[in-house]
């Protein structure tokens, strides 16, 4: 998005190949929506939901006014971050340097010197992201379409409720049992300077900015630390571990996944797959009941117990499997069994 001279919109390139641009509002009411006190999006005017084809013979149009509605949210969710949550933004790279692109990730006040365990929150990617090696000599992707920080899944914000697409709901239960907690943003790997994309330092693809959120704060922290991963998430997840496995095994007490993309057999070392095996659990897609354990179908890719997230839908799995994810990461943080014993497996079987 880029400003022009009006202070009440913006111009978004549609997301087509066309070269057509548009204008649209920068905040949610110019639109005509608003959150009303259930979550969910409404017109002011009408109280209707979100409707896709605003132009229904206009692909072009829909498409760049979803985006940029979309944008506007992203900016509502950060700032009630801030304002309601009470998160803190952190700029990275945190050593800041001048003329170059950068990004934030969000966290408690206290979340580095505090003794409350620390939930560490890894979303998905709505769209397929760059090589995990990208060439810097190519011209940056723009970040559009892609899952903003504090979001599960944008679907679910527009087209149903905000506090259970966004990351809400998960703040609220974690500061209700005594977490801190820390917002990755894997998936903002450019900035414009001067107008030109850029790609952020040590950010530039999901894995890495999660490898540079490690190196830079997480690795410092001395408290427990857990994870729930979303999706792409889960990628990013496996990729720590596969480049810092004994910092990690050390810190990290367990990992919620929520049917995560993750593929467990990159990582060779078999320590580092036994401590998947018994630490990680992901939910997965299922009509049966929440935490059901889910035998039939299950490959070698996934490395670690997986369970019913009683949701057919991948978007719907983080929100369905909530109480259970919190359940189990109690578990592995009061957890005291040695790397060699095994953990028992709790829950319905399929």
């Amino acid at each position: 998005m880029t400003s022009n001279t009006s202070s009440s919109s913006s111009t978004l390139s549609s997301s087509s190949k066309s070269d057509r641009k548009f204008r649209f509002p920068f905040t949610l009411p110019e639109f005509g929506y608003h959150f009303n006190t259930l979550g969910e999006l409404r017109k002011i005017d009408s109280d209707e939901r979100f409707k896709f084809n605003v132009h229904p013979t206009d692909k072009d149009y829909n498409e760049a006014h979803y985006e940029s509605l979309g944008a506007v949210i992203d900016k509502h969710i950060e700032d009630r971050l801030e304002r309601d949550v009470g998160l803190l933004r952190m700029q990275i790279p945190v050593d800041d340097r001048e003329n170059e692109a950068k990004s934030k990730i969000f966290m408690s006040k206290d979340a580095l010197t505090s003794t409350k365990p620390l939930l560490v929150l890894v979303p998905g990617r709505h769209r397929r992201f760059v090589s995990s090696v990208p060439n810097l000599s190519y011209s940056p992707p723009s970040n559009y379409g892609t899952t903003s920080i504090g979001q599960w899944a944008r679907r679910i914000i527009i087209n149903d409720n905000i506090n259970i697409g966004a990351m809400l709901e998960y703040l609220k239960q974690a500061n209700e049992e005594g977490y801190d907690v820390l917002l990755t943003n894997p998936n903002e790997n450019t900035g414009r300077l001067s107008g030109i994309l850029k790609w952020i330092r040590g950010n530039e693809t999901p894995s890495n900015h999660l490898l540079y959120v490690w190196d830079s704060i997480l690795k410092k922290v001395n408290k427990p630390i857990v994870f729930v991963a979303h999706s792409a998430g889960g990628i990013a997840v496996f990729n720590l571990f596969k480049e810092r496995p004994d910092e990690t095994m050390a810190r990290v007490k367990g990992i919620a996944l929520t049917d995560s993309l993750h593929d467990a057999t990159v990582i060779t070392w078999q320590r580092v797959r036994r401590w998947f095996a018994k630490k990680a659990t992901n939910w997965v897609p299922s009509p049966l009941p929440v935490n059901t354990l889910i035998t039939r179908g299950i490959t070698s890719k996934c490395g670690c117990p997986c369970r019913a997230a009683g949701h057919t839908e991948h978007a719907y799995t983080t929100v369905t499997a909530k109480e259970a994810v919190f359940a189990f990461l109690e578990d592995m943080i009061k957890s005291k069994e040695e790397a060699g014993e095994e953990i028992e497996i709790h829950g319905r079987e399929e």
